[in-house]
């Protein structure tokens, strides 16, 4: 099913730390500059007496060399070269004095004189404490912080335009790297990349293989895009990286590829909408298919999305969020065990509550799904799912240190098994239903150590019957072993049950390193453990991985 609104069974542990800096900026500029109740002199709709404007260009000192590095996934540099621009943390370890002195203490929520909570959108300015934060100058500034169109070209190349996709380097503990040298062309930004990996697998195949051991190489060139419009409410988003793979035993080489191009556009103050096209072609990693399709796991995928957000929705306090996807997956083997081709919709709308400022939402959810499959995998008639949830646990009154998201849900789903033979789903039950739960934290003591936890429970597409019951948890600890090298350990465990079957219990362990060696050049290095337990029809087996590589940031 698709991984955009099945909150995806992987969750990779640092592809979204750039975006609770992000997350920080932008909530911190609203409250400075009066909220939402602010907005461009060229809104007729604002209704604020103060127009607050914003300086284009990076902020920071000009340094000859690099400082450290931060596991927002950033360096802690200001202005490097003439068009490259990095953006720059703060060292204090102590609030800032310079804020006005009627600003309010981080998340305490004030009162009015009756002692009712005041509009989340109409705060006074935060004193943030500089100890707990990275403040970072972004790209968005020139749209004005009231139209909160979003940086995406901080993301990680594996995430691209929706995030959506299966395709990556490296195992499960390897440290990705970032557009950190994106160049800067007036509103347009262009972030080039060359990566290169050799890894060597002992039992490729997979555990039908045993002791077939192989080398493979990747050589990979993409580039991350944005060109901001004028006027600040659009932004074009586009994106490429292709790959090729050569293996010297059990595959055959293998062009692989990932990319996509997106708007978001922001209609006066309060209503948002962000769509795109996606297209990929990947093999899937064993730790991220949960499908139990078998060693030859290739597919291409094109997806369309489109999303829509109304804030201030009858109240101050309240969001409504409408949206969906289509897909269409080719499946690339030619054996035909790995569920053949389908065609996936997922449909969503949430209604959610403030309940911390504007960052801390409570919601509840509705889910809708249907796939069309070929061959003798099972079409799912209609899937529906009602949840309730938090974005945004800040459980703590005064620092960020301790984040996350929880939700639980009711699923029911309609299955209609393939009339050739040899369905997967022939004789089972068609009509099944289950609870859903899941969630993520992410702990940050400081700037330079953090942790990530996440667990799901939910039914998936199979290929060996009509679904999969998977529960998936990953567990991930970053660390900057010194300015220039980070690390990191990470272990997941996941459980695939098909059903009619017994269940498949797949433990991964793994640790990577990534060393910045200067300004435009990274090396990697990462280990990965596998070991697979009897069940859901898969022998027992283990493998090993250990791969190096090296990115190079063009510019």
């Amino acid at each position: 099913m698709s991984r955009r609104y099945t909150d995806r069974v992987r969750r990779a542990p640092a592809s979204r730390r750039g975006s609770r800096g992000l997350a920080w900026l932008v909530a911190s500029t609203l409250l400075t500059a009066g909220g939402f109740g602010a907005a461009l002199a060229s809104d007729p709709q604002s209704p604020s007496e103060e127009v607050r404007s914003v300086v284009p260009g990076p902020a920071g000192p000009t340094l000859a060399s690099m400082s450290s590095v931060r596991l927002d996934s950033r360096i802690d540099t200001g202005y490097v070269g003439s068009n490259v621009a990095v953006p720059r943390g703060l060292e204090s370890r102590a609030p800032s004095a310079a804020l006005d002195q009627q600003a309010i203490p981080y998340r305490v929520e004030p009162r009015d004189a009756s002692g009712h909570k005041l509009s989340v959108f109409d705060l006074p300015p935060e004193i943030p404490n500089d100890a707990e934060f990275e403040r970072v100058d972004t790209f968005d500034q020139l749209a004005g912080p009231h139209y909160e169109i979003r940086e995406e070209i901080w993301n990680t190349p594996e995430d691209l335009v929706t995030g959506g996709g299966v395709s990556r380097y490296g195992g499960l503990a390897y440290v990705p790297f970032w557009a950190r040298n994106t160049i800067r062309l007036g509103r347009f930004s262009i972030f080039p990349f060359i990566h290169a990996e050799a890894a060597w697998h002992s039992n490729l195949g997979g555990y039908g293989a045993a002791g077939k051991n192989a080398l493979e190489l990747i050589s990979s060139a993409g580039v991350l895009t944005e060109y901001l419009a004028e006027g600040g409410r659009t932004k074009f988003k586009a994106s490429a990286r292709g790959d090729y793979r050569w293996y010297d035993n059990v595959l055959t080489d293998a062009v692989t590829y990932v990319g996509g191009f997106g708007i978001e556009q922001r209609f006066q103050r309060f209503y948002t909408i962000d769509a795109g096209i996606e297209f990929e072609r990947a093999q899937i990693p064993v730790d991220l298919d949960t499908s139990l399709r078998n060693s030859e796991n290739a597919i291409e995928r094109v997806s369309v999305y489109a999303d829509g957000r109304w804030d201030r929705f009858v109240s101050d306090e309240m969001r409504l969020e409408a949206g969906g996807t289509y897909a269409w997956v080719d499946d690339l083997s030619t054996t035909g065990r790995n569920g053949d081709d389908y065609r996936e919709l997922n449909l969503y709308g949430r209604l959610s509550y403030a309940i911390m400022r504007h960052e801390s939402f409570a919601y509840a959810e509705y889910r809708y799904a249907n796939r069309d499959a070929d061959g003798v995998s099972s079409d799912l008639d209609y899937a529906h799912e009602v949840r309730l949830g938090v974005n945004g646990i800040l459980p703590h009154g005064r620092v960020r240190r301790l984040v996350g998201n929880a939700f639980v849900g009711y699923r029911t789903e309609q299955y209609n098994a393939s009339d050739l033979a040899g369905s997967v789903g022939r004789g089972r039950d068609e009509g099944v239903s289950l609870i859903t739960f899941g969630g993520d934290l992410t702990y940050k003591p400081s700037a330079y150590t953090s942790a990530n936890l996440a667990y799901l429970h939910t039914n998936t597409y199979s290929a060996v019957s009509n679904f999969n019951l998977v529960d998936s948890v990953t567990l991930g600890i970053t660390q900057n072993l010194s300015h220039r090298l980070l690390g990191r350990l990470a272990a997941s465990w996941s459980r695939i049950e098909p059903q009619g079957s017994t269940d498949s219990n797949l433990i991964s362990l793994g640790a990577g390193l990534r060393w910045v060696v200067s300004d435009n050049f990274d090396v990697t290095a990462d280990y990965e453990f596998t070991h697979r337990f009897r069940g859901a029809g898969l022998n027992p087996g283990e493998s090993h991985r250990v791969a190096v590589g090296a990115t190079l940031y063009v510019r």
